[in-house]
């Protein structure tokens, strides 16, 4: 008999510290709270919603597009705010994936040679920027720069499509000024001056001199488009002496003057 209470005291503890257990268990499940994670993934694959316990750590994930660049998540579909990568959650959330579209800007070398011929920019991004380090080369010429079609690329030119660049060089061309002798015997070389252009632009400089004037002669050359051979860029300008009148009046001690004295038909430039 003894035996026998000894066993149902035993079995009774035991049912009354398992239920104590189980129910310190249900207040402990009822006290933690746990929230929805979700994600708008807007065009990459979806992500399965997430269900994490208040006051945990989570790291968001890095999704990939096809195209694209992940710019990072937000907790506001218009992307406002700075982008999330880790919270601690306290709340139901919803993050939203910002994506920048990627374009293929192709470098066309125009006979040169470049060390890439195609890069990767995001859409909306500087092409002045992404190229500005890249310089090709070509033989004899100097790179100008990359232009698409006949606009040169400046710092407000943006990418918008796939875009192809052409470089465009510059070549050194030779101006020679040739004046009338004294005598007008004949022409001399009195001047040379030196100039760039791009290869296939219009020879268009503006050549003066004073007490001269610009004539036509058989071995002139004063327009024509740039050579990318430098040694056929020379340029020649031929000016004869203009003709003036000299006018002399002495001034005497007594402050009488005499009459004038006329040189007519001097040459400029001489003595």
């Amino acid at each position: 008999m003894n035996k026998f209470k000894k066993i149902l005291l035993t079995t009774v503890f035991a049912v009354t510290a398992l239920s104590v257990t189980s129910l310190a268990a249900c207040d402990n499940d009822k006290d933690s709270k746990k929230f929805a994670l979700s994600f708008e993934t807007n065009g990459a694959a979806s992500i399965a919603q997430e269900t994490k316990e208040e006051g945990s750590t989570y790291t968001l994930p890095t999704p990939s597009r096809d195209g694209y660049e992940f710019e990072g998540w937000y907790t506001d579909p218009s992307f406002s705010g700075s982008p999330v990568t880790e919270i601690t959650v306290s709340a139901d959330v919803k993050f939203y994936a910002k994506w920048v579209k990627l374009l293929i800007l192709t470098l066309y070398a125009n006979g040169g040679t470049v060390n890439t011929t195609t890069l990767t920019v995001k859409e909306g991004a500087s092409i002045y920027d992404a190229v500005k380090n890249i310089v090709p080369e070509k033989a004899g010429l100097t790179f100008g720069a990359w232009f698409i079609g006949d606009n040169e690329v400046t710092s407000s030119t943006l990418m918008t499509a796939d875009t192809t660049l052409t470089a465009r060089y510059k070549v050194a061309y030779t101006v020679e000024i040739y004046v009338q002798k004294a005598d007008k015997s004949g022409y001399e070389l009195e001047e040379t001056k030196s100039g760039s252009g791009y290869v296939g632009s219009a020879y268009s400089a503006s050549v003066t001199k004073e007490g001269y004037e610009e004539v036509a002669n058989p071995d002139a050359k004063i327009e024509g488009n740039l050579s990318e051979n430098a040694s056929e860029n020379v340029f020649r300008h031929y000016f004869d002496r203009l003709s003036i009148n000299l006018t002399f009046k002495v001034s005497y001690p007594d402050g009488t003057t005499s009459d004038d004295f006329v040189l007519s038909d001097v040459a400029a430039g001489t003595e």
